[in-house]
């Protein structure tokens, strides 16, 4: 049920801000997959997203052209600029198994 395993994630230079999401199920407002108790990530956070409790990775946030006030609710990579930064531009690339 849209679980993500990760098997050839390359850190890079970033760090690994993905591995934290290993086995989730993709959390939507009216599917409630993620860890937290009596909340739900997606209506937290914009955006759907392989929610833990609740993410060190959202590529489905709000686009805030760079550092924002506002905690992490944007585009965020947190082990390459924390969740006070949206980034401008990401790439996934996903392959069935």
């Amino acid at each position: 049920k849209n679980v993500t395993y990760l098997q050839q994630f390359d850190i890079g230079t970033a760090g690994d801000s993905l591995n934290y999401h290993n086995g989730m199920q993709f959390t939507t407002k009216d599917a409630d997959h993620d860890k937290i108790m009596n909340g739900n990530c997606a209506r937290r956070y914009p955006g759907a997203w392989w929610y833990n409790d609740c993410h060190q990775s959202n590529l489905n946030g709000l686009y805030y052209h760079g550092h924002h006030s506002s905690y992490a609710d944007g585009i965020n990579w947190y082990h390459w600029k924390g969740h006070y930064y949206s980034l401008k531009k990401t790439t996934m690339k996903i392959k069935g198994i």
